[in-house]
């Protein structure tokens, strides 16, 4: 859970994160190795990266079956950043940065402190996060009101199923920001 979303009630979160480490197979595992491999506590994944950044970004779009749905020119711009040292500084940094979200989040189940603002959750039908249960019922331990479902895709929805997606994610920021109340 982020902290803004429990200090901001006010703030829209569509993003979705299932914390691998209460639900984990080994299966799962295989399939989210980069999120391991990068959160070390060095910044050899970030070298090693940066030694072929094209050879990285190939390979993960193709793993998670993205070629068809990404466009050439974006997968050339995700390569050209990646040449960038600051880039894989900043990477590696988010990843290495569960730890403390986990730490987040074990301060604020044992507080019993709850996400307060709507919740959107969106994942790829028979994706990985199914693997972990219901999405929206573990999204239910967490925050008040949510909502959500699965779409037709994979790793990259936004790219597979632009429209689809924009079908639920419209109408629920729609309603969110039209019954939302000021704060004090």
């Amino acid at each position: 859970m982020s902290s803004v979303s429990r200090k901001s009630p006010w703030s829209v979160t569509t993003a979705v994160r299932v914390s691998p480490a209460e639900r984990l197979t080994y299966e799962a595992a295989r399939q989210m190795g980069h999120w391991f491999w990068l959160a070390q506590p060095s910044t050899i994944p970030e070298t090693l990266i940066g030694r072929d950044p094209e050879l990285y970004v190939r390979h993960i779009v193709e793993q998670w079956d993205g070629a068809d749905a990404i466009e050439r020119a974006a997968v050339e711009e995700y390569i050209q950043c990646m040449r960038k040292p600051e880039v894989l500084r900043t990477m590696g940094a988010e990843y290495r940065g569960d730890r403390l979200d986990l730490e987040h989040d074990r301060a604020d189940r044992i507080g019993g402190r709850r996400i307060g603002c709507p919740l959107l959750a969106i994942w790829a039908q028979g994706g990985l996060p199914e693997r972990f249960g219901d999405p929206l019922a573990i999204w239910r331990q967490w925050a008040d009101r949510v909502e959500g479902r699965a779409l037709a895709g994979g790793h990259f929805l936004m790219e597979e199923s632009p429209q689809e997606l924009m079908t639920v994610v419209r109408p629920f920021l729609t309603a969110a920001f039209r019954t939302r109340e000021a704060p004090d």
